[in-house]
């Protein structure tokens, strides 16, 4: 028999074990085609589709992310693969196979198991890639759809470059195969295992570390998250280790010890048995509680402006049209009436008309240094707010003013309440007493309408006698009903705008479109990395599972020896691997939870709803995942 039939056997004997490493390997692959075939399309290459530039640097960046999981994923499995058949590299050994051989013998495993990973993921991506063409035309609004070819440039480096990725991992297998000793690795598996020493300064430090970085996650905003990120990471993925190689072993041995527990049926052994686990897989059940977060968080994040898009555009552009006038009654941007009949001849609706009229003031505030901004009377304020819903109208009493922020996001107070500011208007300096701080646009920030100064109706119309008509900023807005729907209608309004006043012009529909299409295929393509992600993490708790099955038969066989029945052990090993697939799962929701406070904060908007979803979805896909590992599991101890 040659190496290559012992590999083939090898192989097909251990199929079980490698199943989840095959298919990740094939999902990897596959998508890895898809996104090449739409980067190397002749058509995008051409020029030929509006759009697809930015799809293809998407894409293109994706590609790099998945050749780096792909390698950290293959350094990983071939590690547990080495820990899991070292009896029998013992058994090999001991028939008089070199460590050369061993080591040749892994690299033939490899390669066919490399062969059959690319041929099926590079015949799968071609299947679907004509599903995906499909779907990116609608997000890119292509007639005719994206045309399906084999793409060879796309075939070429998929397959040529995961061979040589794969082949590179073997390589390195082999070399460790060569410096294994067998010997030493058989003497320590066959030591009994000592009890898990329990720390009770270790677990309190875990616990310190998830509640500081819970706690600076909470607190987090604009200002604050990125100078945190680090801190708060660093503080979370130490305390995320703590958690599972010390808390978890002091929490269930004192379970271990209630007497409530170990009188109570097979309790006991359970207990027992998950001691072990957790203490051997702590740094595998910490790293694989982490990418969960990582997951759940970017692909939550991804739903969250997606769907919160359109409520963010609306909130920093607060009217679809926007001109700005230096000058009461100027005309020099664009002709208003105009305006008004293209936009009608062109189907768009116009719901209201705004105007405001403002003094434009300079001022100094600590953090917004010599700045220009406008004051404007508390009636043509509130008239602003009234289609608003998060934005209240307020009551100036005379001699005051409130000064108004535009970014809600941004919660940080500018001005001291009670404090008395003087604003130089005219060749006069007045002086109004500071009434709150406001957060939230009534207009689109720009130019001098950035920043507003809300004061009495009778201080603004005196204020208003100090300067020349001519010197006054106001402020045209138009709200469309059917906005989204209008940007031919926008942008022929658009072309009426003199040249040299382009940027007195402001709407919303342009980049509500481009954002709302780029969205959308970020969301895709993010989806295809998630779930990749998602998929390779449950294949990690599978190779941890089925790497230590041979342990287990021997424990089974054990248990059955004394009167343990089948149900009982079934019952046992179900609890076991409840724990071990679910609660990295819940300790990601949990850290993910924080990291959502955290844009919560940012956006200053509830973004749970689109976490739920996402926790949802991939719980219903761990459950399913789950319960095929545990069936094969079964099977794999009832052979023996």
């Amino acid at each position: 028999m040659t190496f290559r039939h012992i590999a083939l056997k090898n192989v097909w004997g251990n199929w079980r074990s490698y199943t989840a490493y095959v298919l990740s390997g094939i999902v990897m692959v596959c998508i890895f085609y898809m996104f090449a075939a739409f980067v190397f399309h002749p058509d995008v290459l051409n020029g030929n589709i509006r759009g697809a530039q930015y799809v293809q640097q998407g894409l293109e960046a994706a590609q790099y992310i998945i050749v780096a999981f792909a390698l950290t994923f293959l350094l990983y499995s071939q590690a547990h693969f080495l820990r899991a058949r070292t009896q029998e590299f013992g058994i090999y050994a001991l028939f008089g196979m070199t460590p050369g051989q061993l080591a040749r013998l892994m690299v033939y495993e490899q390669v066919l198991l490399s062969l059959v990973i690319i041929s099926f993921g590079t015949l799968s991506g071609v299947l679907f890639s004509k599903l995906f063409f499909l779907v990116l035309s609608v997000f890119l609004e292509v007639e005719p759809p994206i045309a399906f070819r084999l793409v060879p440039r796309a075939l070429l480096i998929t397959v040529g470059g995961f061979f040589l990725l794969y082949q590179v991992v073997n390589l390195y297998t082999a070399y460790r195969v060569l410096r294994l000793n067998i010997i030493e690795q058989l003497k320590e598996s066959r030591k009994p295992r000592l009890y898990p020493a329990l720390s009770r300064w270790k677990t309190a430090i875990g616990l310190l570390c998830l509640g500081g970085g819970y706690g600076l996650a909470y607190r987090a905003d604009a200002l604050t998250m990125i100078p945190w990120f680090v801190p708060i990471v660093g503080l979370v993925v130490i305390g995320t280790f703590l958690l599972f190689s010390q808390g978890s072993v002091f929490i269930l041995d004192k379970l271990k010890r209630s007497p409530v527990v170990y009188a109570k049926g097979t309790w006991l052994l359970t207990l027992s048995q998950l001691i072990y686990r957790m203490k051997d897989n702590a740094r595998m059940l910490a790293i694989t509680s982490v990418l969960m977060t990582v997951v759940l968080s970017a692909s939550g994040t991804l739903i969250v402006f997606y769907f919160n898009l359109k409520e963010e555009i609306v909130d920093h552009n607060p009217q679809t049209i926007t001109v700005y006038e230096r000058g009461l009654h100027s005309s020099e941007v664009v002709d208003r009436e105009a305006l008004k009949r293209v936009l009608l001849e062109h189907g768009a609706i116009i719901d209201r008309e705004e105007v405001m009229v403002g003094i434009p003031v300079p001022f100094d505030f600590p953090g917004l240094p010599e700045r220009t901004g406008m004051i404007v009377s508390n009636s043509a304020y509130n008239e602003h707010t009234h289609k608003m819903k998060d934005i209240d109208e307020i009551t100036i009493e005379q001699g005051h003013v409130a000064f108004v922020y535009p970014y809600q996001e941004v919660q940080m107070k500018m001005v001291n309440e009670g404090e008395t500011y003087t604003f130089d208007i005219g060749n006069q300096t007045v002086e109004l007493v500071m009434a709150d701080q406001l957060f939230g646009a009534v207009t689109t920030p720009k130019y001098a309408a950035t920043f507003l100064f809300v004061v009495h109706d009778e201080d603004f119309e005196q204020l208003r006698r100090l300067v020349n008509d001519d010197e006054l900023f106001v402020v045209y807005g138009y709200e469309l009903a059917n906005w989204e729907e209008s940007l031919e209608a926008v942008k022929a309004a658009e072309a009426l705008v003199e040249e040299d006043k382009d940027n007195y012009f402001s709407q919303r529909v342009e980049s509500y479109v481009n954002m709302k299409a780029s969205s959308m295929l970020t969301l895709f393509i993010g989806s295809f990395i998630s779930v990749l992600f998602f998929i390779a993490t449950l294949s990690i708790l599978y190779f941890k599972l089925f790497t230590e099955y041979q342990h287990d038969q021997q424990h089974y066989e054990q248990l059955r020896r004394i009167g343990l029945s089948d149900q009982d052990f079934n019952r046992i090993t179900a609890l076991q691997m409840i724990v071990i697939f679910f609660l990295p799962f819940a300790v990601g929701v949990l850290h993910a939870l924080f990291a959502f406070k955290t844009l919560s904060n940012v956006l200053a908007s509830n973004v749970y709803i689109g976490l739920m979803w996402v926790v949802a979805g991939f719980l219903v896909f761990q459950i399913i995942y789950f319960f095929l590992a545990r069936r094969l599991y079964r099977y794999q101890l009832a052979r023996h």
